[in-house]
């Protein structure tokens, strides 16, 4: 079993953030009927060091802005773990994404407080 969770909309004129990844709800029988007669999916979690995100899923992370923000106090030379931040959408440039946190362990430079924005130069 699983879940698919998709944002479905009313009315396009009235874009959410993520409108660019919603379907209308028009749409969403032709996509219900069509993972009705899909196969299941063998699907390995062991992410790390495995490039298994496609092209569209890496434009779509950057293209809402999900950057990373610190939930708690870390200390300088500390790993860092997903369990250790949330990820919002944010202007801010030269964050870490998500996706960085799958490439490599991930260690701060410097303290940071928390809800402090994760700059890609707070880690090496």
């Amino acid at each position: 079993m699983f879940i698919l969770r998709k944002t479905c909309l009313f009315r396009y004129k009235k874009k959410p953030i993520d409108y660019i990844s919603s379907v209308h709800f028009s749409d969403l029988d032709k996509i219900i009927n069509k993972i009705k007669y899909k196969k299941p999916l063998n699907i390995n979690f062991n992410l790390k060091n495995k490039n298994i995100f496609s092209v569209e899923e890496k434009k779509y992370a950057d293209e809402m802005h999900k950057k990373a923000f610190t939930k708690y106090k870390l200390k300088k030379n500390s790993m860092i773990g997903i369990k250790d931040l949330v990820f919002l959408r944010s202007k801010e440039k030269g964050g870490v994404k998500r996706l960085d946190m799958y490439k490599q362990n991930l260690f701060l430079k410097k303290d940071l407080e928390p809800n402090k924005f994760l700059k890609k130069s707070y880690v090496n």
